[in-house]
């Protein structure tokens, strides 16, 4: 199998090089509701911050906008798990639907805009199903897979409450 020669070592030494502009650059490929104004501001926070006054939707740029624009059959999560066994290719007009189900499902228990939404599940492709719809609508996700809310407990850190109710969701796993 013939394959094409990675551009990584360019787009490495071009970030190096000029790290706001190659940022700025891989923005203009984002849908924004409200573009940003300024790239980066070292002075928001202790790392500072990326985008601060930029507003988009991450479930458009992930999800909509790629079955709109005619990639709905090609691929857009690939789940390859040698301990479990398993390997799935979901499609993005399948994560779309799987996006819109949840979502109504999140409507019909009254979870709206600001609202607080906790996912405990494995690390699965259904991880992601639940974390679009939520941000698409502007609630704050938390996802948690089970060996990092151990070892969060274990460091004795502890997680935020949801402030309406919590929706618990089970994937199975072929491991069992």
């Amino acid at each position: 199998m013939e394959g094409r020669p990675s551009l990584y070592p360019q787009a490495y030494a071009r970030w190096r090089r000029d790290p706001e502009g190659f940022w700025a650059e891989a923005a203009r490929e984002i849908d924004w509701y409200e573009a940003p104004k300024r790239v980066f501001d070292p002075a928001a926070g202790t790392y500072g911050r990326w985008f601060a006054d930029g507003v988009c939707n991450t479930c458009w740029n992930a999800v909509d906008r790629h079955v709109i624009g005619g990639r709905a059959t090609q691929s857009a999560i690939v789940y390859d798990s040698p301990l479990a066994g398993t390997r799935r290719v979901i499609a993005y007009d399948r994560l779309w639907t799987e996006v819109q189900i949840l979502a109504a499902v999140l409507r019909d228990f009254g979870v709206g805009k600001g609202d607080r939404v906790i996912l405990y599940m494995p690390m699965v492709p259904e991880a992601v199903f639940g974390c679009s719809p939520a941000r698409a609508s502007g609630r704050c996700i938390r996802w948690c897979s089970a060996p990092l809310r151990r070892a969060s407990l274990q460091r004795g850190s502890t997680m935020p409450s949801p402030s309406s109710f919590s929706l618990q969701a089970a994937a199975s796993s072929p491991a069992g």
